[in-house]
C-alpha cells in the first residue's frame, strides 16, 4: 500500500477485522491503540512496550511466537462474535485509559509532582 495519508487511516481500520502489532521492540503501540479505538481486537507481540496495555483474552491477545500468532489470528478469523466482543472491550479500554483527556491529566499530574505544585 505504501504510505497512507493520515485522514485515510480511520477508513482502513474500519475495513479491518483485527490489528496486529508484531514488533520485536515497542515503546507505546500507537497504531494498535488507534485500531482499538475504532473497535478492533488486537494481537500484540509479548514485548515490554506492549505488556500491560491489554488484558489477554479481554481486548485481544499477546503472542510470543509464530504458532501463537497463527492461533490468535485463527481464533479471531473464525469468530465474528469474539471479534466484536474483544473489539468493544478494546474501544472501551482506549476511551478509559488512553483518551486525550486522560493522557493530559496524567502529564499534568507529573508536571505538578515535578514542580511541587498542588
Amino acid at each position: 500500500m505504501g504510505e497512507v495519508k493520515h485522514q485515510e487511516i480511520a477508513g482502513l481500520y474500519k475495513a479491518a477485522d483485527m490489528v496486529l502489532n508484531t514488533s520485536l521492540v515497542e515503546g507505546q503501540p500507537q497504531a494498535a491503540l488507534e485500531g482499538m479505538s475504532v473497535g478492533l481486537p488486537v494481537i500484540m507481540s509479548r514485548v515490554p512496550g506492549n505488556l500491560g496495555i491489554i488484558t489477554p483474552g479481554k481486548e485481544g491477545f499477546y503472542v510470543e511466537n509464530p504458532q501463537e500468532l497463527a492461533e490468535a489470528m485463527l481464533a479471531l478469523a473464525d469468530s465474528s462474535s469474539l471479534r466484536r466482543k474483544l473489539g468493544a472491550a478494546a474501544a472501551d479500554l482506549v476511551k478509559e485509559r488512553y483518551s486525550k483527556t486522560h493522557e493530559w491529566e496524567q502529564y499534568h499530574f507529573v508536571y505538578q509532582e515535578l514542580i511541587g505544585d498542588e
